[in-house]
């Protein structure tokens, strides 16, 4: 079907899609510009598509880099150049032109153009039918809205049970970062404990093997390996110290005495006290090596003794030189008479 040349002009008098269109291409022309610029002007500014009613019909146009598609309906982008429905005009000026050759072409571009606008129908009714669905979808939420909009005691309803749900969850919420929080705190402190009692465990073992060394090498040098020495072992709670197979009164307190010197010469104690209620009961072999002992430490050691004529001259002698205090019957009373 050919269209008439004054729907083709008004069609051409649409400006194409370009804003100003109209006014861009007057001022061009106004230039004064060649032929070929403007060409180029005008190709530039129209693209996309339009589409036009007149009295004579519905139209479409296409503006493409091969020219400007006009079509009859609502798609012109597929349609091909029009053409006039015989060859006649084309056989007058070329004479041997293959006709047949030239209307099968033709034809053939006739029928993927239907085809193409039958694709374009089928496509445009699916839209249709999925517009028409949202357009319900969307009908019966507003419906919806609208309904919650004219009850406003439901939507009061709803707001408070959904501030009341709020509230619990950050309730909720809160109480479990506060038990994870306590978790992490037991397991650290239960942790730091268990620290605590291997490096106490380690320590009261070195503590007490070298107190078992240094009371080992003591008694060896009293008793020259004749008795057991003291030994001494630590547990959580208590400690234990005894003299193996030996649990007699005056190894007891030669225990004790050991023990003593012991700490005397591994720790920073600068002074050592011993009484005669605690020397009296330990033999006097022992007491004499235990007075050498003393002598030879390095470090203050007072001492209460009250036999000192038992022992040998040396101990005599060295017990007399380092004497402080006599303390005797018939005026050599601490206080210058007996109170017994």
């Amino acid at each position: 079907m050919s269209i008439p040349q004054s729907d083709i002009d008004h069609i051409l008098r649409m400006e194409g899609n370009a804003d100003y269109a109209r006014m861009k291409i007057a001022t061009e022309f106004s230039k004064g510009k060649g032929v070929e610029e403007i060409a180029a002007f005008l190709q530039s500014s129209f693209h996309g598509g339009n589409g036009v009613v007149t009295e004579n019909g519905r139209y479409s146009a296409w503006y493409a880099d091969d020219g400007i598609h006009i079509a009859n309906g609502d798609a012109a982008r597929y349609a091909f150049s029009a053409t006039t429905d015989s060859f006649a005009d084309l056989q007058h000026f070329f004479p041997n032109a293959a006709i047949t050759h030239l209307e099968n072409i033709e034809g053939f571009h006739r029928t993927i153009s239907a085809v193409f606008k039958d694709e374009l129908r089928t496509e445009r009714r699916n839209l249709d039918k999925e517009l028409a669905e949202y357009d319900r979808i969307i009908s019966e939420y507003e419906a919806q809205l609208q309904e919650l909009i004219q009850t406003p005691s439901l939507s009061k309803v709803v707001l408070t049970r959904h501030a009341e749900l709020l509230r619990e969850k950050d309730r909720m919420e809160k109480e479990n970062e506060a038990y994870e929080k306590l978790q992490q705190l037991k397991k650290a402190r239960d942790d730091d404990a268990e620290r605590l009692k291997t490096i106490k465990e380690r320590q009261l073992t070195l503590v007490s093997q070298r107190l078992n060394e240094e009371m080992k090498r003591l008694n060896d040098a009293i008793y020259k390996g004749s008795y057991n020495a003291p030994i001494l072992s630590f547990s959580d709670t208590d400690y234990k110290f005894f003299t193996p197979d030996d649990t007699g009164t005056g190894i007891a307190y030669k225990g004790l005495v050991v023990y003593d010197l012991a700490v005397l010469n591994l720790t920073k104690l600068p002074i050592l006290v011993h009484d005669s209620v605690v020397l009296k009961q330990i033999s006097d072999d022992a007491i004499e090596k235990i007075i050498e002992l003393y002598s030879t430490c390095g470090k203050q050691v007072i001492i209460a003794l009250d036999k000192q004529d038992s022992y040998s001259e040396k101990t005599s002698a060295l017990l007399s030189n380092a004497a402080v205090l006599k303390l005797a019957k018939g005026g050599q009373e601490l206080f210058g008479r007996s109170w017994g």
